[in-house]
C-alpha cells in the first residue's frame, strides 16, 4: 500500500492540509493599515481556524486523500476520489482568496499581501495530487497491458 509512489504523494497532501490547522501557519499576511479590515484580517494573517467554512472545506480534503490512499485496490475509483480532493482542495483555495479580498474592501491606505509558508502549502497539494493522478494511471494502464497479454 505505501510502497507505490502514489501513496506517499496523497500522505504528503493530506499531511500538507492537515499542517494549515495549527495556528502558527498563516495563508495570507497583510502588511499596512489594518483600521478598516474585516474581522477575519484584524490581526493581520488569515489562518484557516479563523472561518470555519474554509475549515471544514479543508478537513474534508484532507480526509479524501486519506481515503484514496486506501483504495489501492480499486484504481478507477482512487483516481475519482483523487480528483474529488483535488478539486476540493482547488475550492479551499478560492475561499482563501475570497475571505481575502472580501474583507479588504474596507481598508485603505498602502496595503500589500505578504506570502508565507502557509500560502504555498495549498498549491503544493494540489501538485502532490496532480503526481498521484499521474501514477495512478500509469499503474492502471500498466494492469489493462498486462491483462491484454493473458
Amino acid at each position: 500500500m505505501l510502497q507505490r509512489i502514489q501513496s506517499i504523494f496523497l500522505l504528503l497532501a493530506s499531511g500538507g492540509i492537515l499542517s494549515l490547522l495549527s495556528n502558527s501557519l498563516q495563508l495570507i499576511a497583510i502588511d499596512g493599515d489594518k483600521g478598516g479590515a474585516g474581522k477575519l484580517l484584524r490581526d493581520g494573517a488569515l489562518t484557516m481556524n479563523e472561518d470555519v467554512v474554509l475549515m471544514s472545506v479543508g478537513i474534508a480534503a484532507a480526509l479524501v486523500f486519506l481515503v484514496a490512499i486506501f483504495l489501492y485496490k480499486n484504481r478507477p475509483v482512487q483516481l475519482k476520489v483523487v480528483i474529488t480532493a483535488v478539486v476540493l482542495t482547488i475550492l479551499m483555495i478560492v475561499l482563501a482568496a475570497y475571505d481575502v479580498f472580501s474583507n479588504l474592501n474596507g481598508m485603505g491606505g498602502a496595503i500589500s499581501i505578504v506570502p508565507t509558508l502557509g500560502g504555498f502549502i495549498p498549491i503544493l497539494t494540489v501538485l502532490f495530487g496532480l503526481f498521484a493522478l499521474r501514477f495512478i494511471k500509469k499503474d492502471e494502464k500498466l494492469v489493462r497491458s498486462m491483462n491484454r497479454l493473458r
